[in-house]
């Protein structure tokens, strides 16, 4: 069933020039900004630029999307990295059909419109040319790509430089939150943090294992000495979880973790989607679950009854650890929904490297 309503051109001061997102909305364009505006996690605010009026919102959005998948900022963003004149023109071709009422709020520059119907209008007279200066384009095309060679070196060693940066001042805002958590509950004995650099096989991370013991002294203190030495269960721990740090992104993860159900000394593991790299966040809302985790282990030892108790600590982590999943935009090739920003605890900012690194080149270096 078709569905009117706008397709939208819209940017946010706060992300990188030359990024708009294409859009749709039901609603008034007015409504869509303010929706925007208020996610939580956005920096900055959005401004509209342009909007069109259409019959079929869905078809047509995805109908822009595939025809400017090219200059598509991420695959599952609705970010496209142009200039605006430019992308305005290339939107008003592709909906230009089916267009009911155009709303252009940002005028184009006139320059680059000027320039662009030249550009056309040579093309159509190259179209039957038959004189072909071969030598000065061959010559043309050698220093053009020579060119565009060296830029891209300069960029990518440029782009290398600025991620080292950016991955040690993450690895320092990493240990300097985690130490304060260690610190925070190391009067819970029975909480127990092992940290191991570059584990065999994973050399790309730096591993936190975080093990909640159990309520016997004895049993704790063999706990203790077993994971001093293995990264497995030990057979009176509660529960588990991991922390990592990935070293060549600076992003983190979290994944529960259980004793493997057949294999009792192996760990079976599960991971959020992607990576955070919104450090202070993901502290906040870990220290914020411990709270929790430790209400909850105080709670198992209230009842007598063996069952219970085992039935309580084989759920301690997932009743206490919140989502630490980034909020997934729908694929429209897998034919996915997108989730909710709002009701996320991290918005797709906080799980995108690319934003994280213009953060840090604008604020952080």
């Amino acid at each position: 069933m078709s569905k009117y309503g706008l397709i939208y051109i819209v940017s946010n001061s706060e992300q990188k020039k030359n990024l708009f997102k294409i859009g749709k909305t039901s609603r008034s364009i007015e409504e869509r900004i303010k929706e925007l505006n208020s996610a939580t996690g956005t920096l900055g605010k959005f401004v509209p630029h342009a909007t069109f009026l259409v019959k079929d919102i869905d078809e047509m959005e995805k109908y822009i999307h595939k025809k400017l998948s090219k200059i598509r900022y991420q695959k599952n963003r609705e970010f496209f990295e142009a200039n605006y004149t430019e992308l305005l023109l290339k939107v008003e071709e592709l909906i230009s059909a089916e267009c009911l009422k155009r709303d252009v709020i940002t005028v184009p520059d006139k320059k680059i419109v000027k320039k662009l119907n030249e550009k056309k209008i040579q093309l159509e007279k190259e179209f039957l040319t038959d004189d072909i200066d071969m030598d000065n384009l061959l010559e043309d095309s050698i220093n053009e790509n020579k060119s565009i060679l060296e830029n891209k070196e300069k960029d990518k060693k440029e782009e290398i430089k600025t991620n080292e940066k950016f991955v040690n001042y993450q690895l320092q805002t990493f240990n300097k939150n985690l130490n304060k958590l260690i610190k925070s509950l190391s009067k819970h004995k029975y909480i127990q943090f092992y940290i191991t650099d570059k584990p065999p096989g994973y050399e790309h991370i730096l591993r936190c294992l975080v093990v909640i013991g159990p309520d016997d002294e004895k049993e704790n203190f063999e706990s203790v000495k077993h994971h001093s030495k293995f990264f497995t269960p030990f057979k009176s721990d509660i529960a588990a979880f991991k922390i990592e740090f990935i070293y060549y992104r600076g992003g983190i993860r979290i994944g529960k973790l259980t004793p493997h159900y057949r294999i009792g000394d192996t760990y079976n593991s599960t991971h959020n989607l992607g990576e955070i790299f919104n450090l202070g966040k993901f502290f906040k809302f870990l220290i914020l679950d411990m709270g929790k985790l430790i209400s909850n282990y105080k709670l198992i030892y209230q009842d007598s009854d063996d069952y219970k108790i085992n039935h309580r600590k084989k759920y301690i982590v997932d009743n206490s650890l919140g989502d630490f999943d980034e909020p997934y935009e729908g694929d429209d090739d897998l034919g996915l929904e997108p989730e909710d920003e709002d009701k996320s605890r991290f918005s797709f900012d906080d799980c995108d490297y690319s934003h994280a690194l213009d953060m840090f080149k604008k604020h952080g270096e």
